[in-house]
């Protein structure tokens, strides 16, 4: 279902066109992420009719209203941009209903939703070259899968991905938009949450390796965006602006590598985050994690400083 629904979203007309910030030279169209999230949720409708006494660890009704909330939302902010508190308003909300869903304590949902909704932006910020995003989301819903969580939704959102992929990487012909990367976020979000939940029974070493499995996949995003923001912040530049200064962005323009290689790089950091958190000791998870991307921000700086770019940003 998802490819022939990318068969027709061009058709739609939803362009992203480019900008001085843009990785694409010529209009793209920006609804992919439509057939994705369409493909997912027809998927998970036929598998619940084909197992319909089977008990589901969350609420399908606050489940999906979440989903379907951010996706419409998000479907309107690729059609017209939105204000931004009003998006973050939107992902509160949603991140609040999939975390309701799951009937957990006051506690539970208030760290789950103000963490999906970092976990969000996140990806969302780093959705800006080919198959970056939605490659990380594919290996660690595998990953997540592996170590427990529910295989339909695993399963249904990976495989829309992978059908989305071909499209995308190496060489884009459409694009998610946001309502492909927040909505796939916020899935990813839900079943994550759903395998912290279904372990809290377990010892507390294995309980807190589930608790940081999510984190540690996305370790080489949110470096990257803690970084980006951190260095954006110190120099007054507003941090709600559109830009092209993250690191995966930086090594590009500088022409230290291809989009190519950058992307394969972050999934690259996915799967050792998914190794680290599941199969190395604990104490030292943290150190392993930040040392390749340590290495990595300290060559992407390095680059960037020897780029013709840099050097003409910074003539007197």
């Amino acid at each position: 279902m998802c490819g022939i629904g990318l068969a027709f979203i061009p058709k739609l007309n939803i362009l992203d066109i480019p900008q001085a910030r843009s990785a694409h030279e010529f209009p793209i169209s920006k609804g992919g992420g439509i057939a994705i999230i369409l493909a997912f949720c027809f998927g998970f409708l036929i598998w619940r009719l084909i197992n319909p006494a089977l008990l589901l660890p969350f609420n399908t009704l606050y489940a999906f209203t979440g989903i379907f909330t951010l996706a419409i939302f998000s479907l309107i902010d690729d059609i017209q941009s939105q204000n931004v508190w009003l998006k973050l308003i939107v992902q509160i909300l949603s991140s609040f209903l999939i975390t309701e869903s799951l009937g957990v304590s006051s506690t539970y949902t208030t760290g789950f939703t103000l963490l999906n909704v970092i976990y969000l932006n996140t990806i969302n910020f780093m959705d800006g070259l080919n198959g970056l995003a939605s490659g990380v989301i594919v290996i660690s819903s595998f990953i997540l899968a592996f170590a427990g969580a529910p295989n339909v939704l695993c399963y249904l959102l990976s495989g829309a991905l992978l059908t989305f992929l071909p499209w995308n990487f190496p060489r884009a012909h459409i694009f998610m938009g946001d309502v492909g990367s927040q909505t796939c976020a916020l899935i990813l979000c839900l079943i994550a949450n759903i395998l912290i939940k279904n372990h809290t029974q377990f010892s507390e070493s294995y309980h807190l390796r589930i608790i940081f499995l999510l984190p540690a996949l996305l370790n080489g995003m949110l470096f990257d965006v803690f970084i980006t923001l951190v260095i954006r912040s110190l120099k007054k530049d507003p941090i709600t602006q559109a830009h092209n200064t993250h690191l995966y962005q930086l090594a590009v323009r500088s022409n230290f590598l291809s989009p190519f290689y950058v992307t394969l790089i972050q999934w690259s950091f996915a799967i050792w985050g998914g190794i680290i958190e599941l199969f190395l000791p604990l104490s030292i998870s943290l150190i392993l994690l930040l040392i390749p991307q340590v290495i990595w921000g300290s060559l992407v700086a390095y680059f960037w400083r020897k780029s013709s770019l840099f050097q003409l940003k910074n003539l007197p």
